[in-house]
């Protein structure tokens, strides 16, 4: 029983109870007492929908109404919105593609190895394929390089792994700025994952990571690297949104790509 039902229920038996008294008494104030009775009962009726109706009393001025009915003129005025935008909702299929990674990270073999086995089983969940990464020195040349090459080997998605995003002198941005890239947006109002960014070199877009080890966790890569692999070219807007329920947590998973049945969803280890 909840608080207010306590309350209505304990009062309205006080209110019995000493009814009951006073007309056992035969008193004069027996028809005061009912109408002060009959004005806090009608009060409780205003502040709990559920007892009245409960008490089959939901008619009249006090029927509920369910918002499932609107006026012809809003509905279709909605129908014509959604009309001209093309529609509420779009369905875009995955397509193939070759995604390229650049690391500039001192890794040993076997964290350069995990990396690359996460990444890629992610990748290919989705039906694209992952270049063998670029694994460059933390300076804007080496960095540009590296994107220049799997930018020449095909990639239309690439991943760069090991930047700071926090430091404006962070060379990964020094060789963006280099490569002539646009700088989508720095910075995502989500977490995990909130230092992501996102960049566009000519067409193709560049994602970035703090560090190797995220990939092979849920974060917010995993819910833009879908979107990226349909093709739609995201904006600041779109990664400002995600903001909406940006608390990842376990009730958040249905979000998140199934990449192993026997995983957290959004996880490969």
């Amino acid at each position: 029983m909840d608080r207010r039902t306590f309350i209505v229920s304990s009062s309205i038996a006080a209110l019995v109870a000493a009814s009951d008294r006073v007309s056992a008494q035969g008193s004069p104030q027996e028809a005061e007492l009912n109408a002060a009775f009959e004005t806090i009962f009608q009060r409780f009726l205003d502040i709990s929908p559920a007892l009245v109706s409960s008490l089959g009393l939901d008619k009249g001025a006090r029927a509920k109404i369910v918002p499932f009915a609107i006026d012809a003129a809003t509905l279709e005025q909605g129908e014509a919105s959604a009309r001209a935008a093309g529609g509420v909702v779009a369905v875009r299929p995955f397509l193939p593609a070759v995604v390229g990674a650049v690391v500039q990270e001192t890794l040993g073999a076997r964290a350069m190895a995990r990396f690359e086995e996460a990444l890629s089983e992610k990748v290919e969940w989705f039906g694209s394929t992952l270049q063998a990464p670029a694994f460059v020195a933390a300076a804007p040349d080496a960095i540009a390089g590296g994107i220049s090459q799997v930018l020449a080997a095909g990639a239309r998605v690439i991943a760069l792994a090991g930047s700071r995003p926090m430091d404006p002198l962070d060379p990964a941005f020094e060789a963006l700025a280099r490569l002539g890239a646009t700088l989508v947006r720095q910075g995502v109002p989500a977490h995990p994952g909130s230092l992501v960014w996102l960049a566009r070199v000519g067409e193709v877009p560049v994602i970035g990571m703090p560090a190797c080890g995220l990939f092979s966790q849920a974060t917010i890569f995993d819910l833009l690297l879908p979107r990226l692999l349909t093709g739609e070219a995201l904006g600041a807007s779109d990664l400002a949104s995600l903001g909406h329920g940006g608390f990842l947590t376990r009730d958040m998973a249905f979000r998140f790509p199934p990449y192993r049945q026997a995983r957290e969803r959004g996880a490969v280890e």
